[in-house]
């Protein structure tokens, strides 16, 4: 019987060290579902999410996904100048619910302002001076009925009077739709901004100075085969001026088609490769439908992204991107001399970043980015962990 007894201890500190080492991988697994600063440092879009990679930020391309990514608070802000943003996903018995603060997603934020409205972007566009969207607010709702659904529907308001008092008064309002949904191996998504107007690009005149009224919708499809994913995203988007006489329309259509692929060299350690096409044409159009500028852009584009747990406090991350074999921007302005150009120019990106670890508290940051000819990607404290995000998981 005493020679049973050390046995039995020792079965029992296996037992413990089994279930700490367990309960460590759960508490490292959890920041695999991180941020927007974590796409970021993966080559990613920051707004949607991914495609393939698992990430909370992946609710605002398929809310669906909120299903599975729920019990957690989060917030996120960056540089001088940008813009704090953040929320809570939570589950309540069968279904998941969450509420997120001031998104800046560009699939639900058509920016109106010609300087930064990503178009074709024709000098003279006219409707800069807009008041910016604010106070947006997103809502999320998922359940599981032998497959994953979810939905989500976006609201903001914003005003700006001024200090005259016969002024007019700049306006803006939103509001936004999406659902989707996920059977197995297969999902899909669509989003829809069914209102996105703004009114007066000024509030320093006594008439009305201009309306801005924007529309968007992206339909996103994927499907899992092992450790690859294949996905397509078709989206349009169109942005319509009208000031007295004067009005213009800007349209913009993209269709992208891409592969990703997660390889897990250990448990600790996993290497991400995603190769997609993108091709997108824009149009400005003044009163009467005259082509005032068309662009037309088509990429290949590789990326390359890591990921390391180094210890059980630290995990490391980073990628570069290049466009290769197709690179081509083609801009058409219809002057009296009908210019034409094409240009390929360099398009390489890095991005690194990091997380730590303080057990169900995370805290993600970017390490430094580079983009473009001559860029250099600086290793520093001026630059470290910029674009912070704290997320914390109950």
């Amino acid at each position: 019987m005493l020679d049973v007894i050390p046995i039995i201890l020792q079965g029992e500190d296996l037992m413990k060290k089994s279930l700490l080492i367990a309960t460590g991988l759960v508490l490292l697994s959890t920041s695999a579902f991180a941020t927007k600063t974590r796409m970021t440092s993966l080559g990613q879009d920051t707004a949607r999410g991914s495609h393939y990679i698992d990430d909370t930020r992946n609710v605002f391309m398929n809310p669906a996904h909120a299903g599975s990514t729920t019990n957690y608070v989060t917030t996120e802000w960056g540089t001088a100048g940008s813009t704090a943003e953040g929320g809570f996903f939570k589950e309540a018995g069968s279904f998941n619910y969450g509420v997120y603060m001031n998104d800046q997603s560009d699939s639900q934020n058509n920016i109106a302002d010609a300087t930064s409205n990503g178009y074709a972007g024709v000098a003279g566009f006219g409707n800069a001076g807009v008041v910016d969207r604010s106070d947006n607010l997103d809502l999320f709702f998922a359940g599981d009925m032998g497959f994953q659904w979810g939905a989500r529907i976006g609201y903001s308001a914003s005003k700006n009077k001024g200090t005259t008092v016969s002024a007019q008064e700049q306006k803006h309002g939103s509001m936004s739709l999406g659902a989707g949904a996920v059977f197995g191996d297969i999902e899909g998504s669509v989003n829809f901004v069914i209102k996105d107007k703004y009114e007066n690009t000024t509030n320093a005149s006594t008439t009305e100075s201009g309306k801005v009224e924007a529309d968007n919708m992206d339909i996103n499809l994927g499907y899992n085969w092992g450790n690859w994913t294949f996905y397509g995203m078709y989206e349009a988007k169109g942005v319509d001026f009208t000031s007295g006489a004067t009005k213009s329309e800007t349209s913009r259509n993209t269709i992208m088609v891409g592969a990703g692929h997660t390889h897990e060299v250990s448990s600790t350690a996993r290497i991400y490769t995603d190769v997609t096409y993108n091709m997108a044409k824009s149009e400005d159009k003044l009163a009467g439908a005259t082509l005032a500028q068309e662009l037309k852009t088509n990429n290949l584009k590789v990326n390359l992204g890591f990921e390391v747990d180094a210890n059980s406090w630290l995990t490391l991350r980073g990628s570069v991107r290049q466009n290769v074999l197709i690179d081509s921007t083609k801009t058409k302005a219809a002057t009296a001399a009908a210019l034409e150009s094409d240009v390929n120019g360099s398009s390489t990106a890095y991005n690194a970043g990091a997380t730590l670890n303080f057990g169900k508290l995370k805290v993600d940051g970017n390490i430094g980015t580079g983009t473009g000819a001559g860029a250099v990607g600086d290793l520093s404290t001026d630059a470290l962990l910029t674009e912070v995000a704290v997320h914390y998981w109950f």
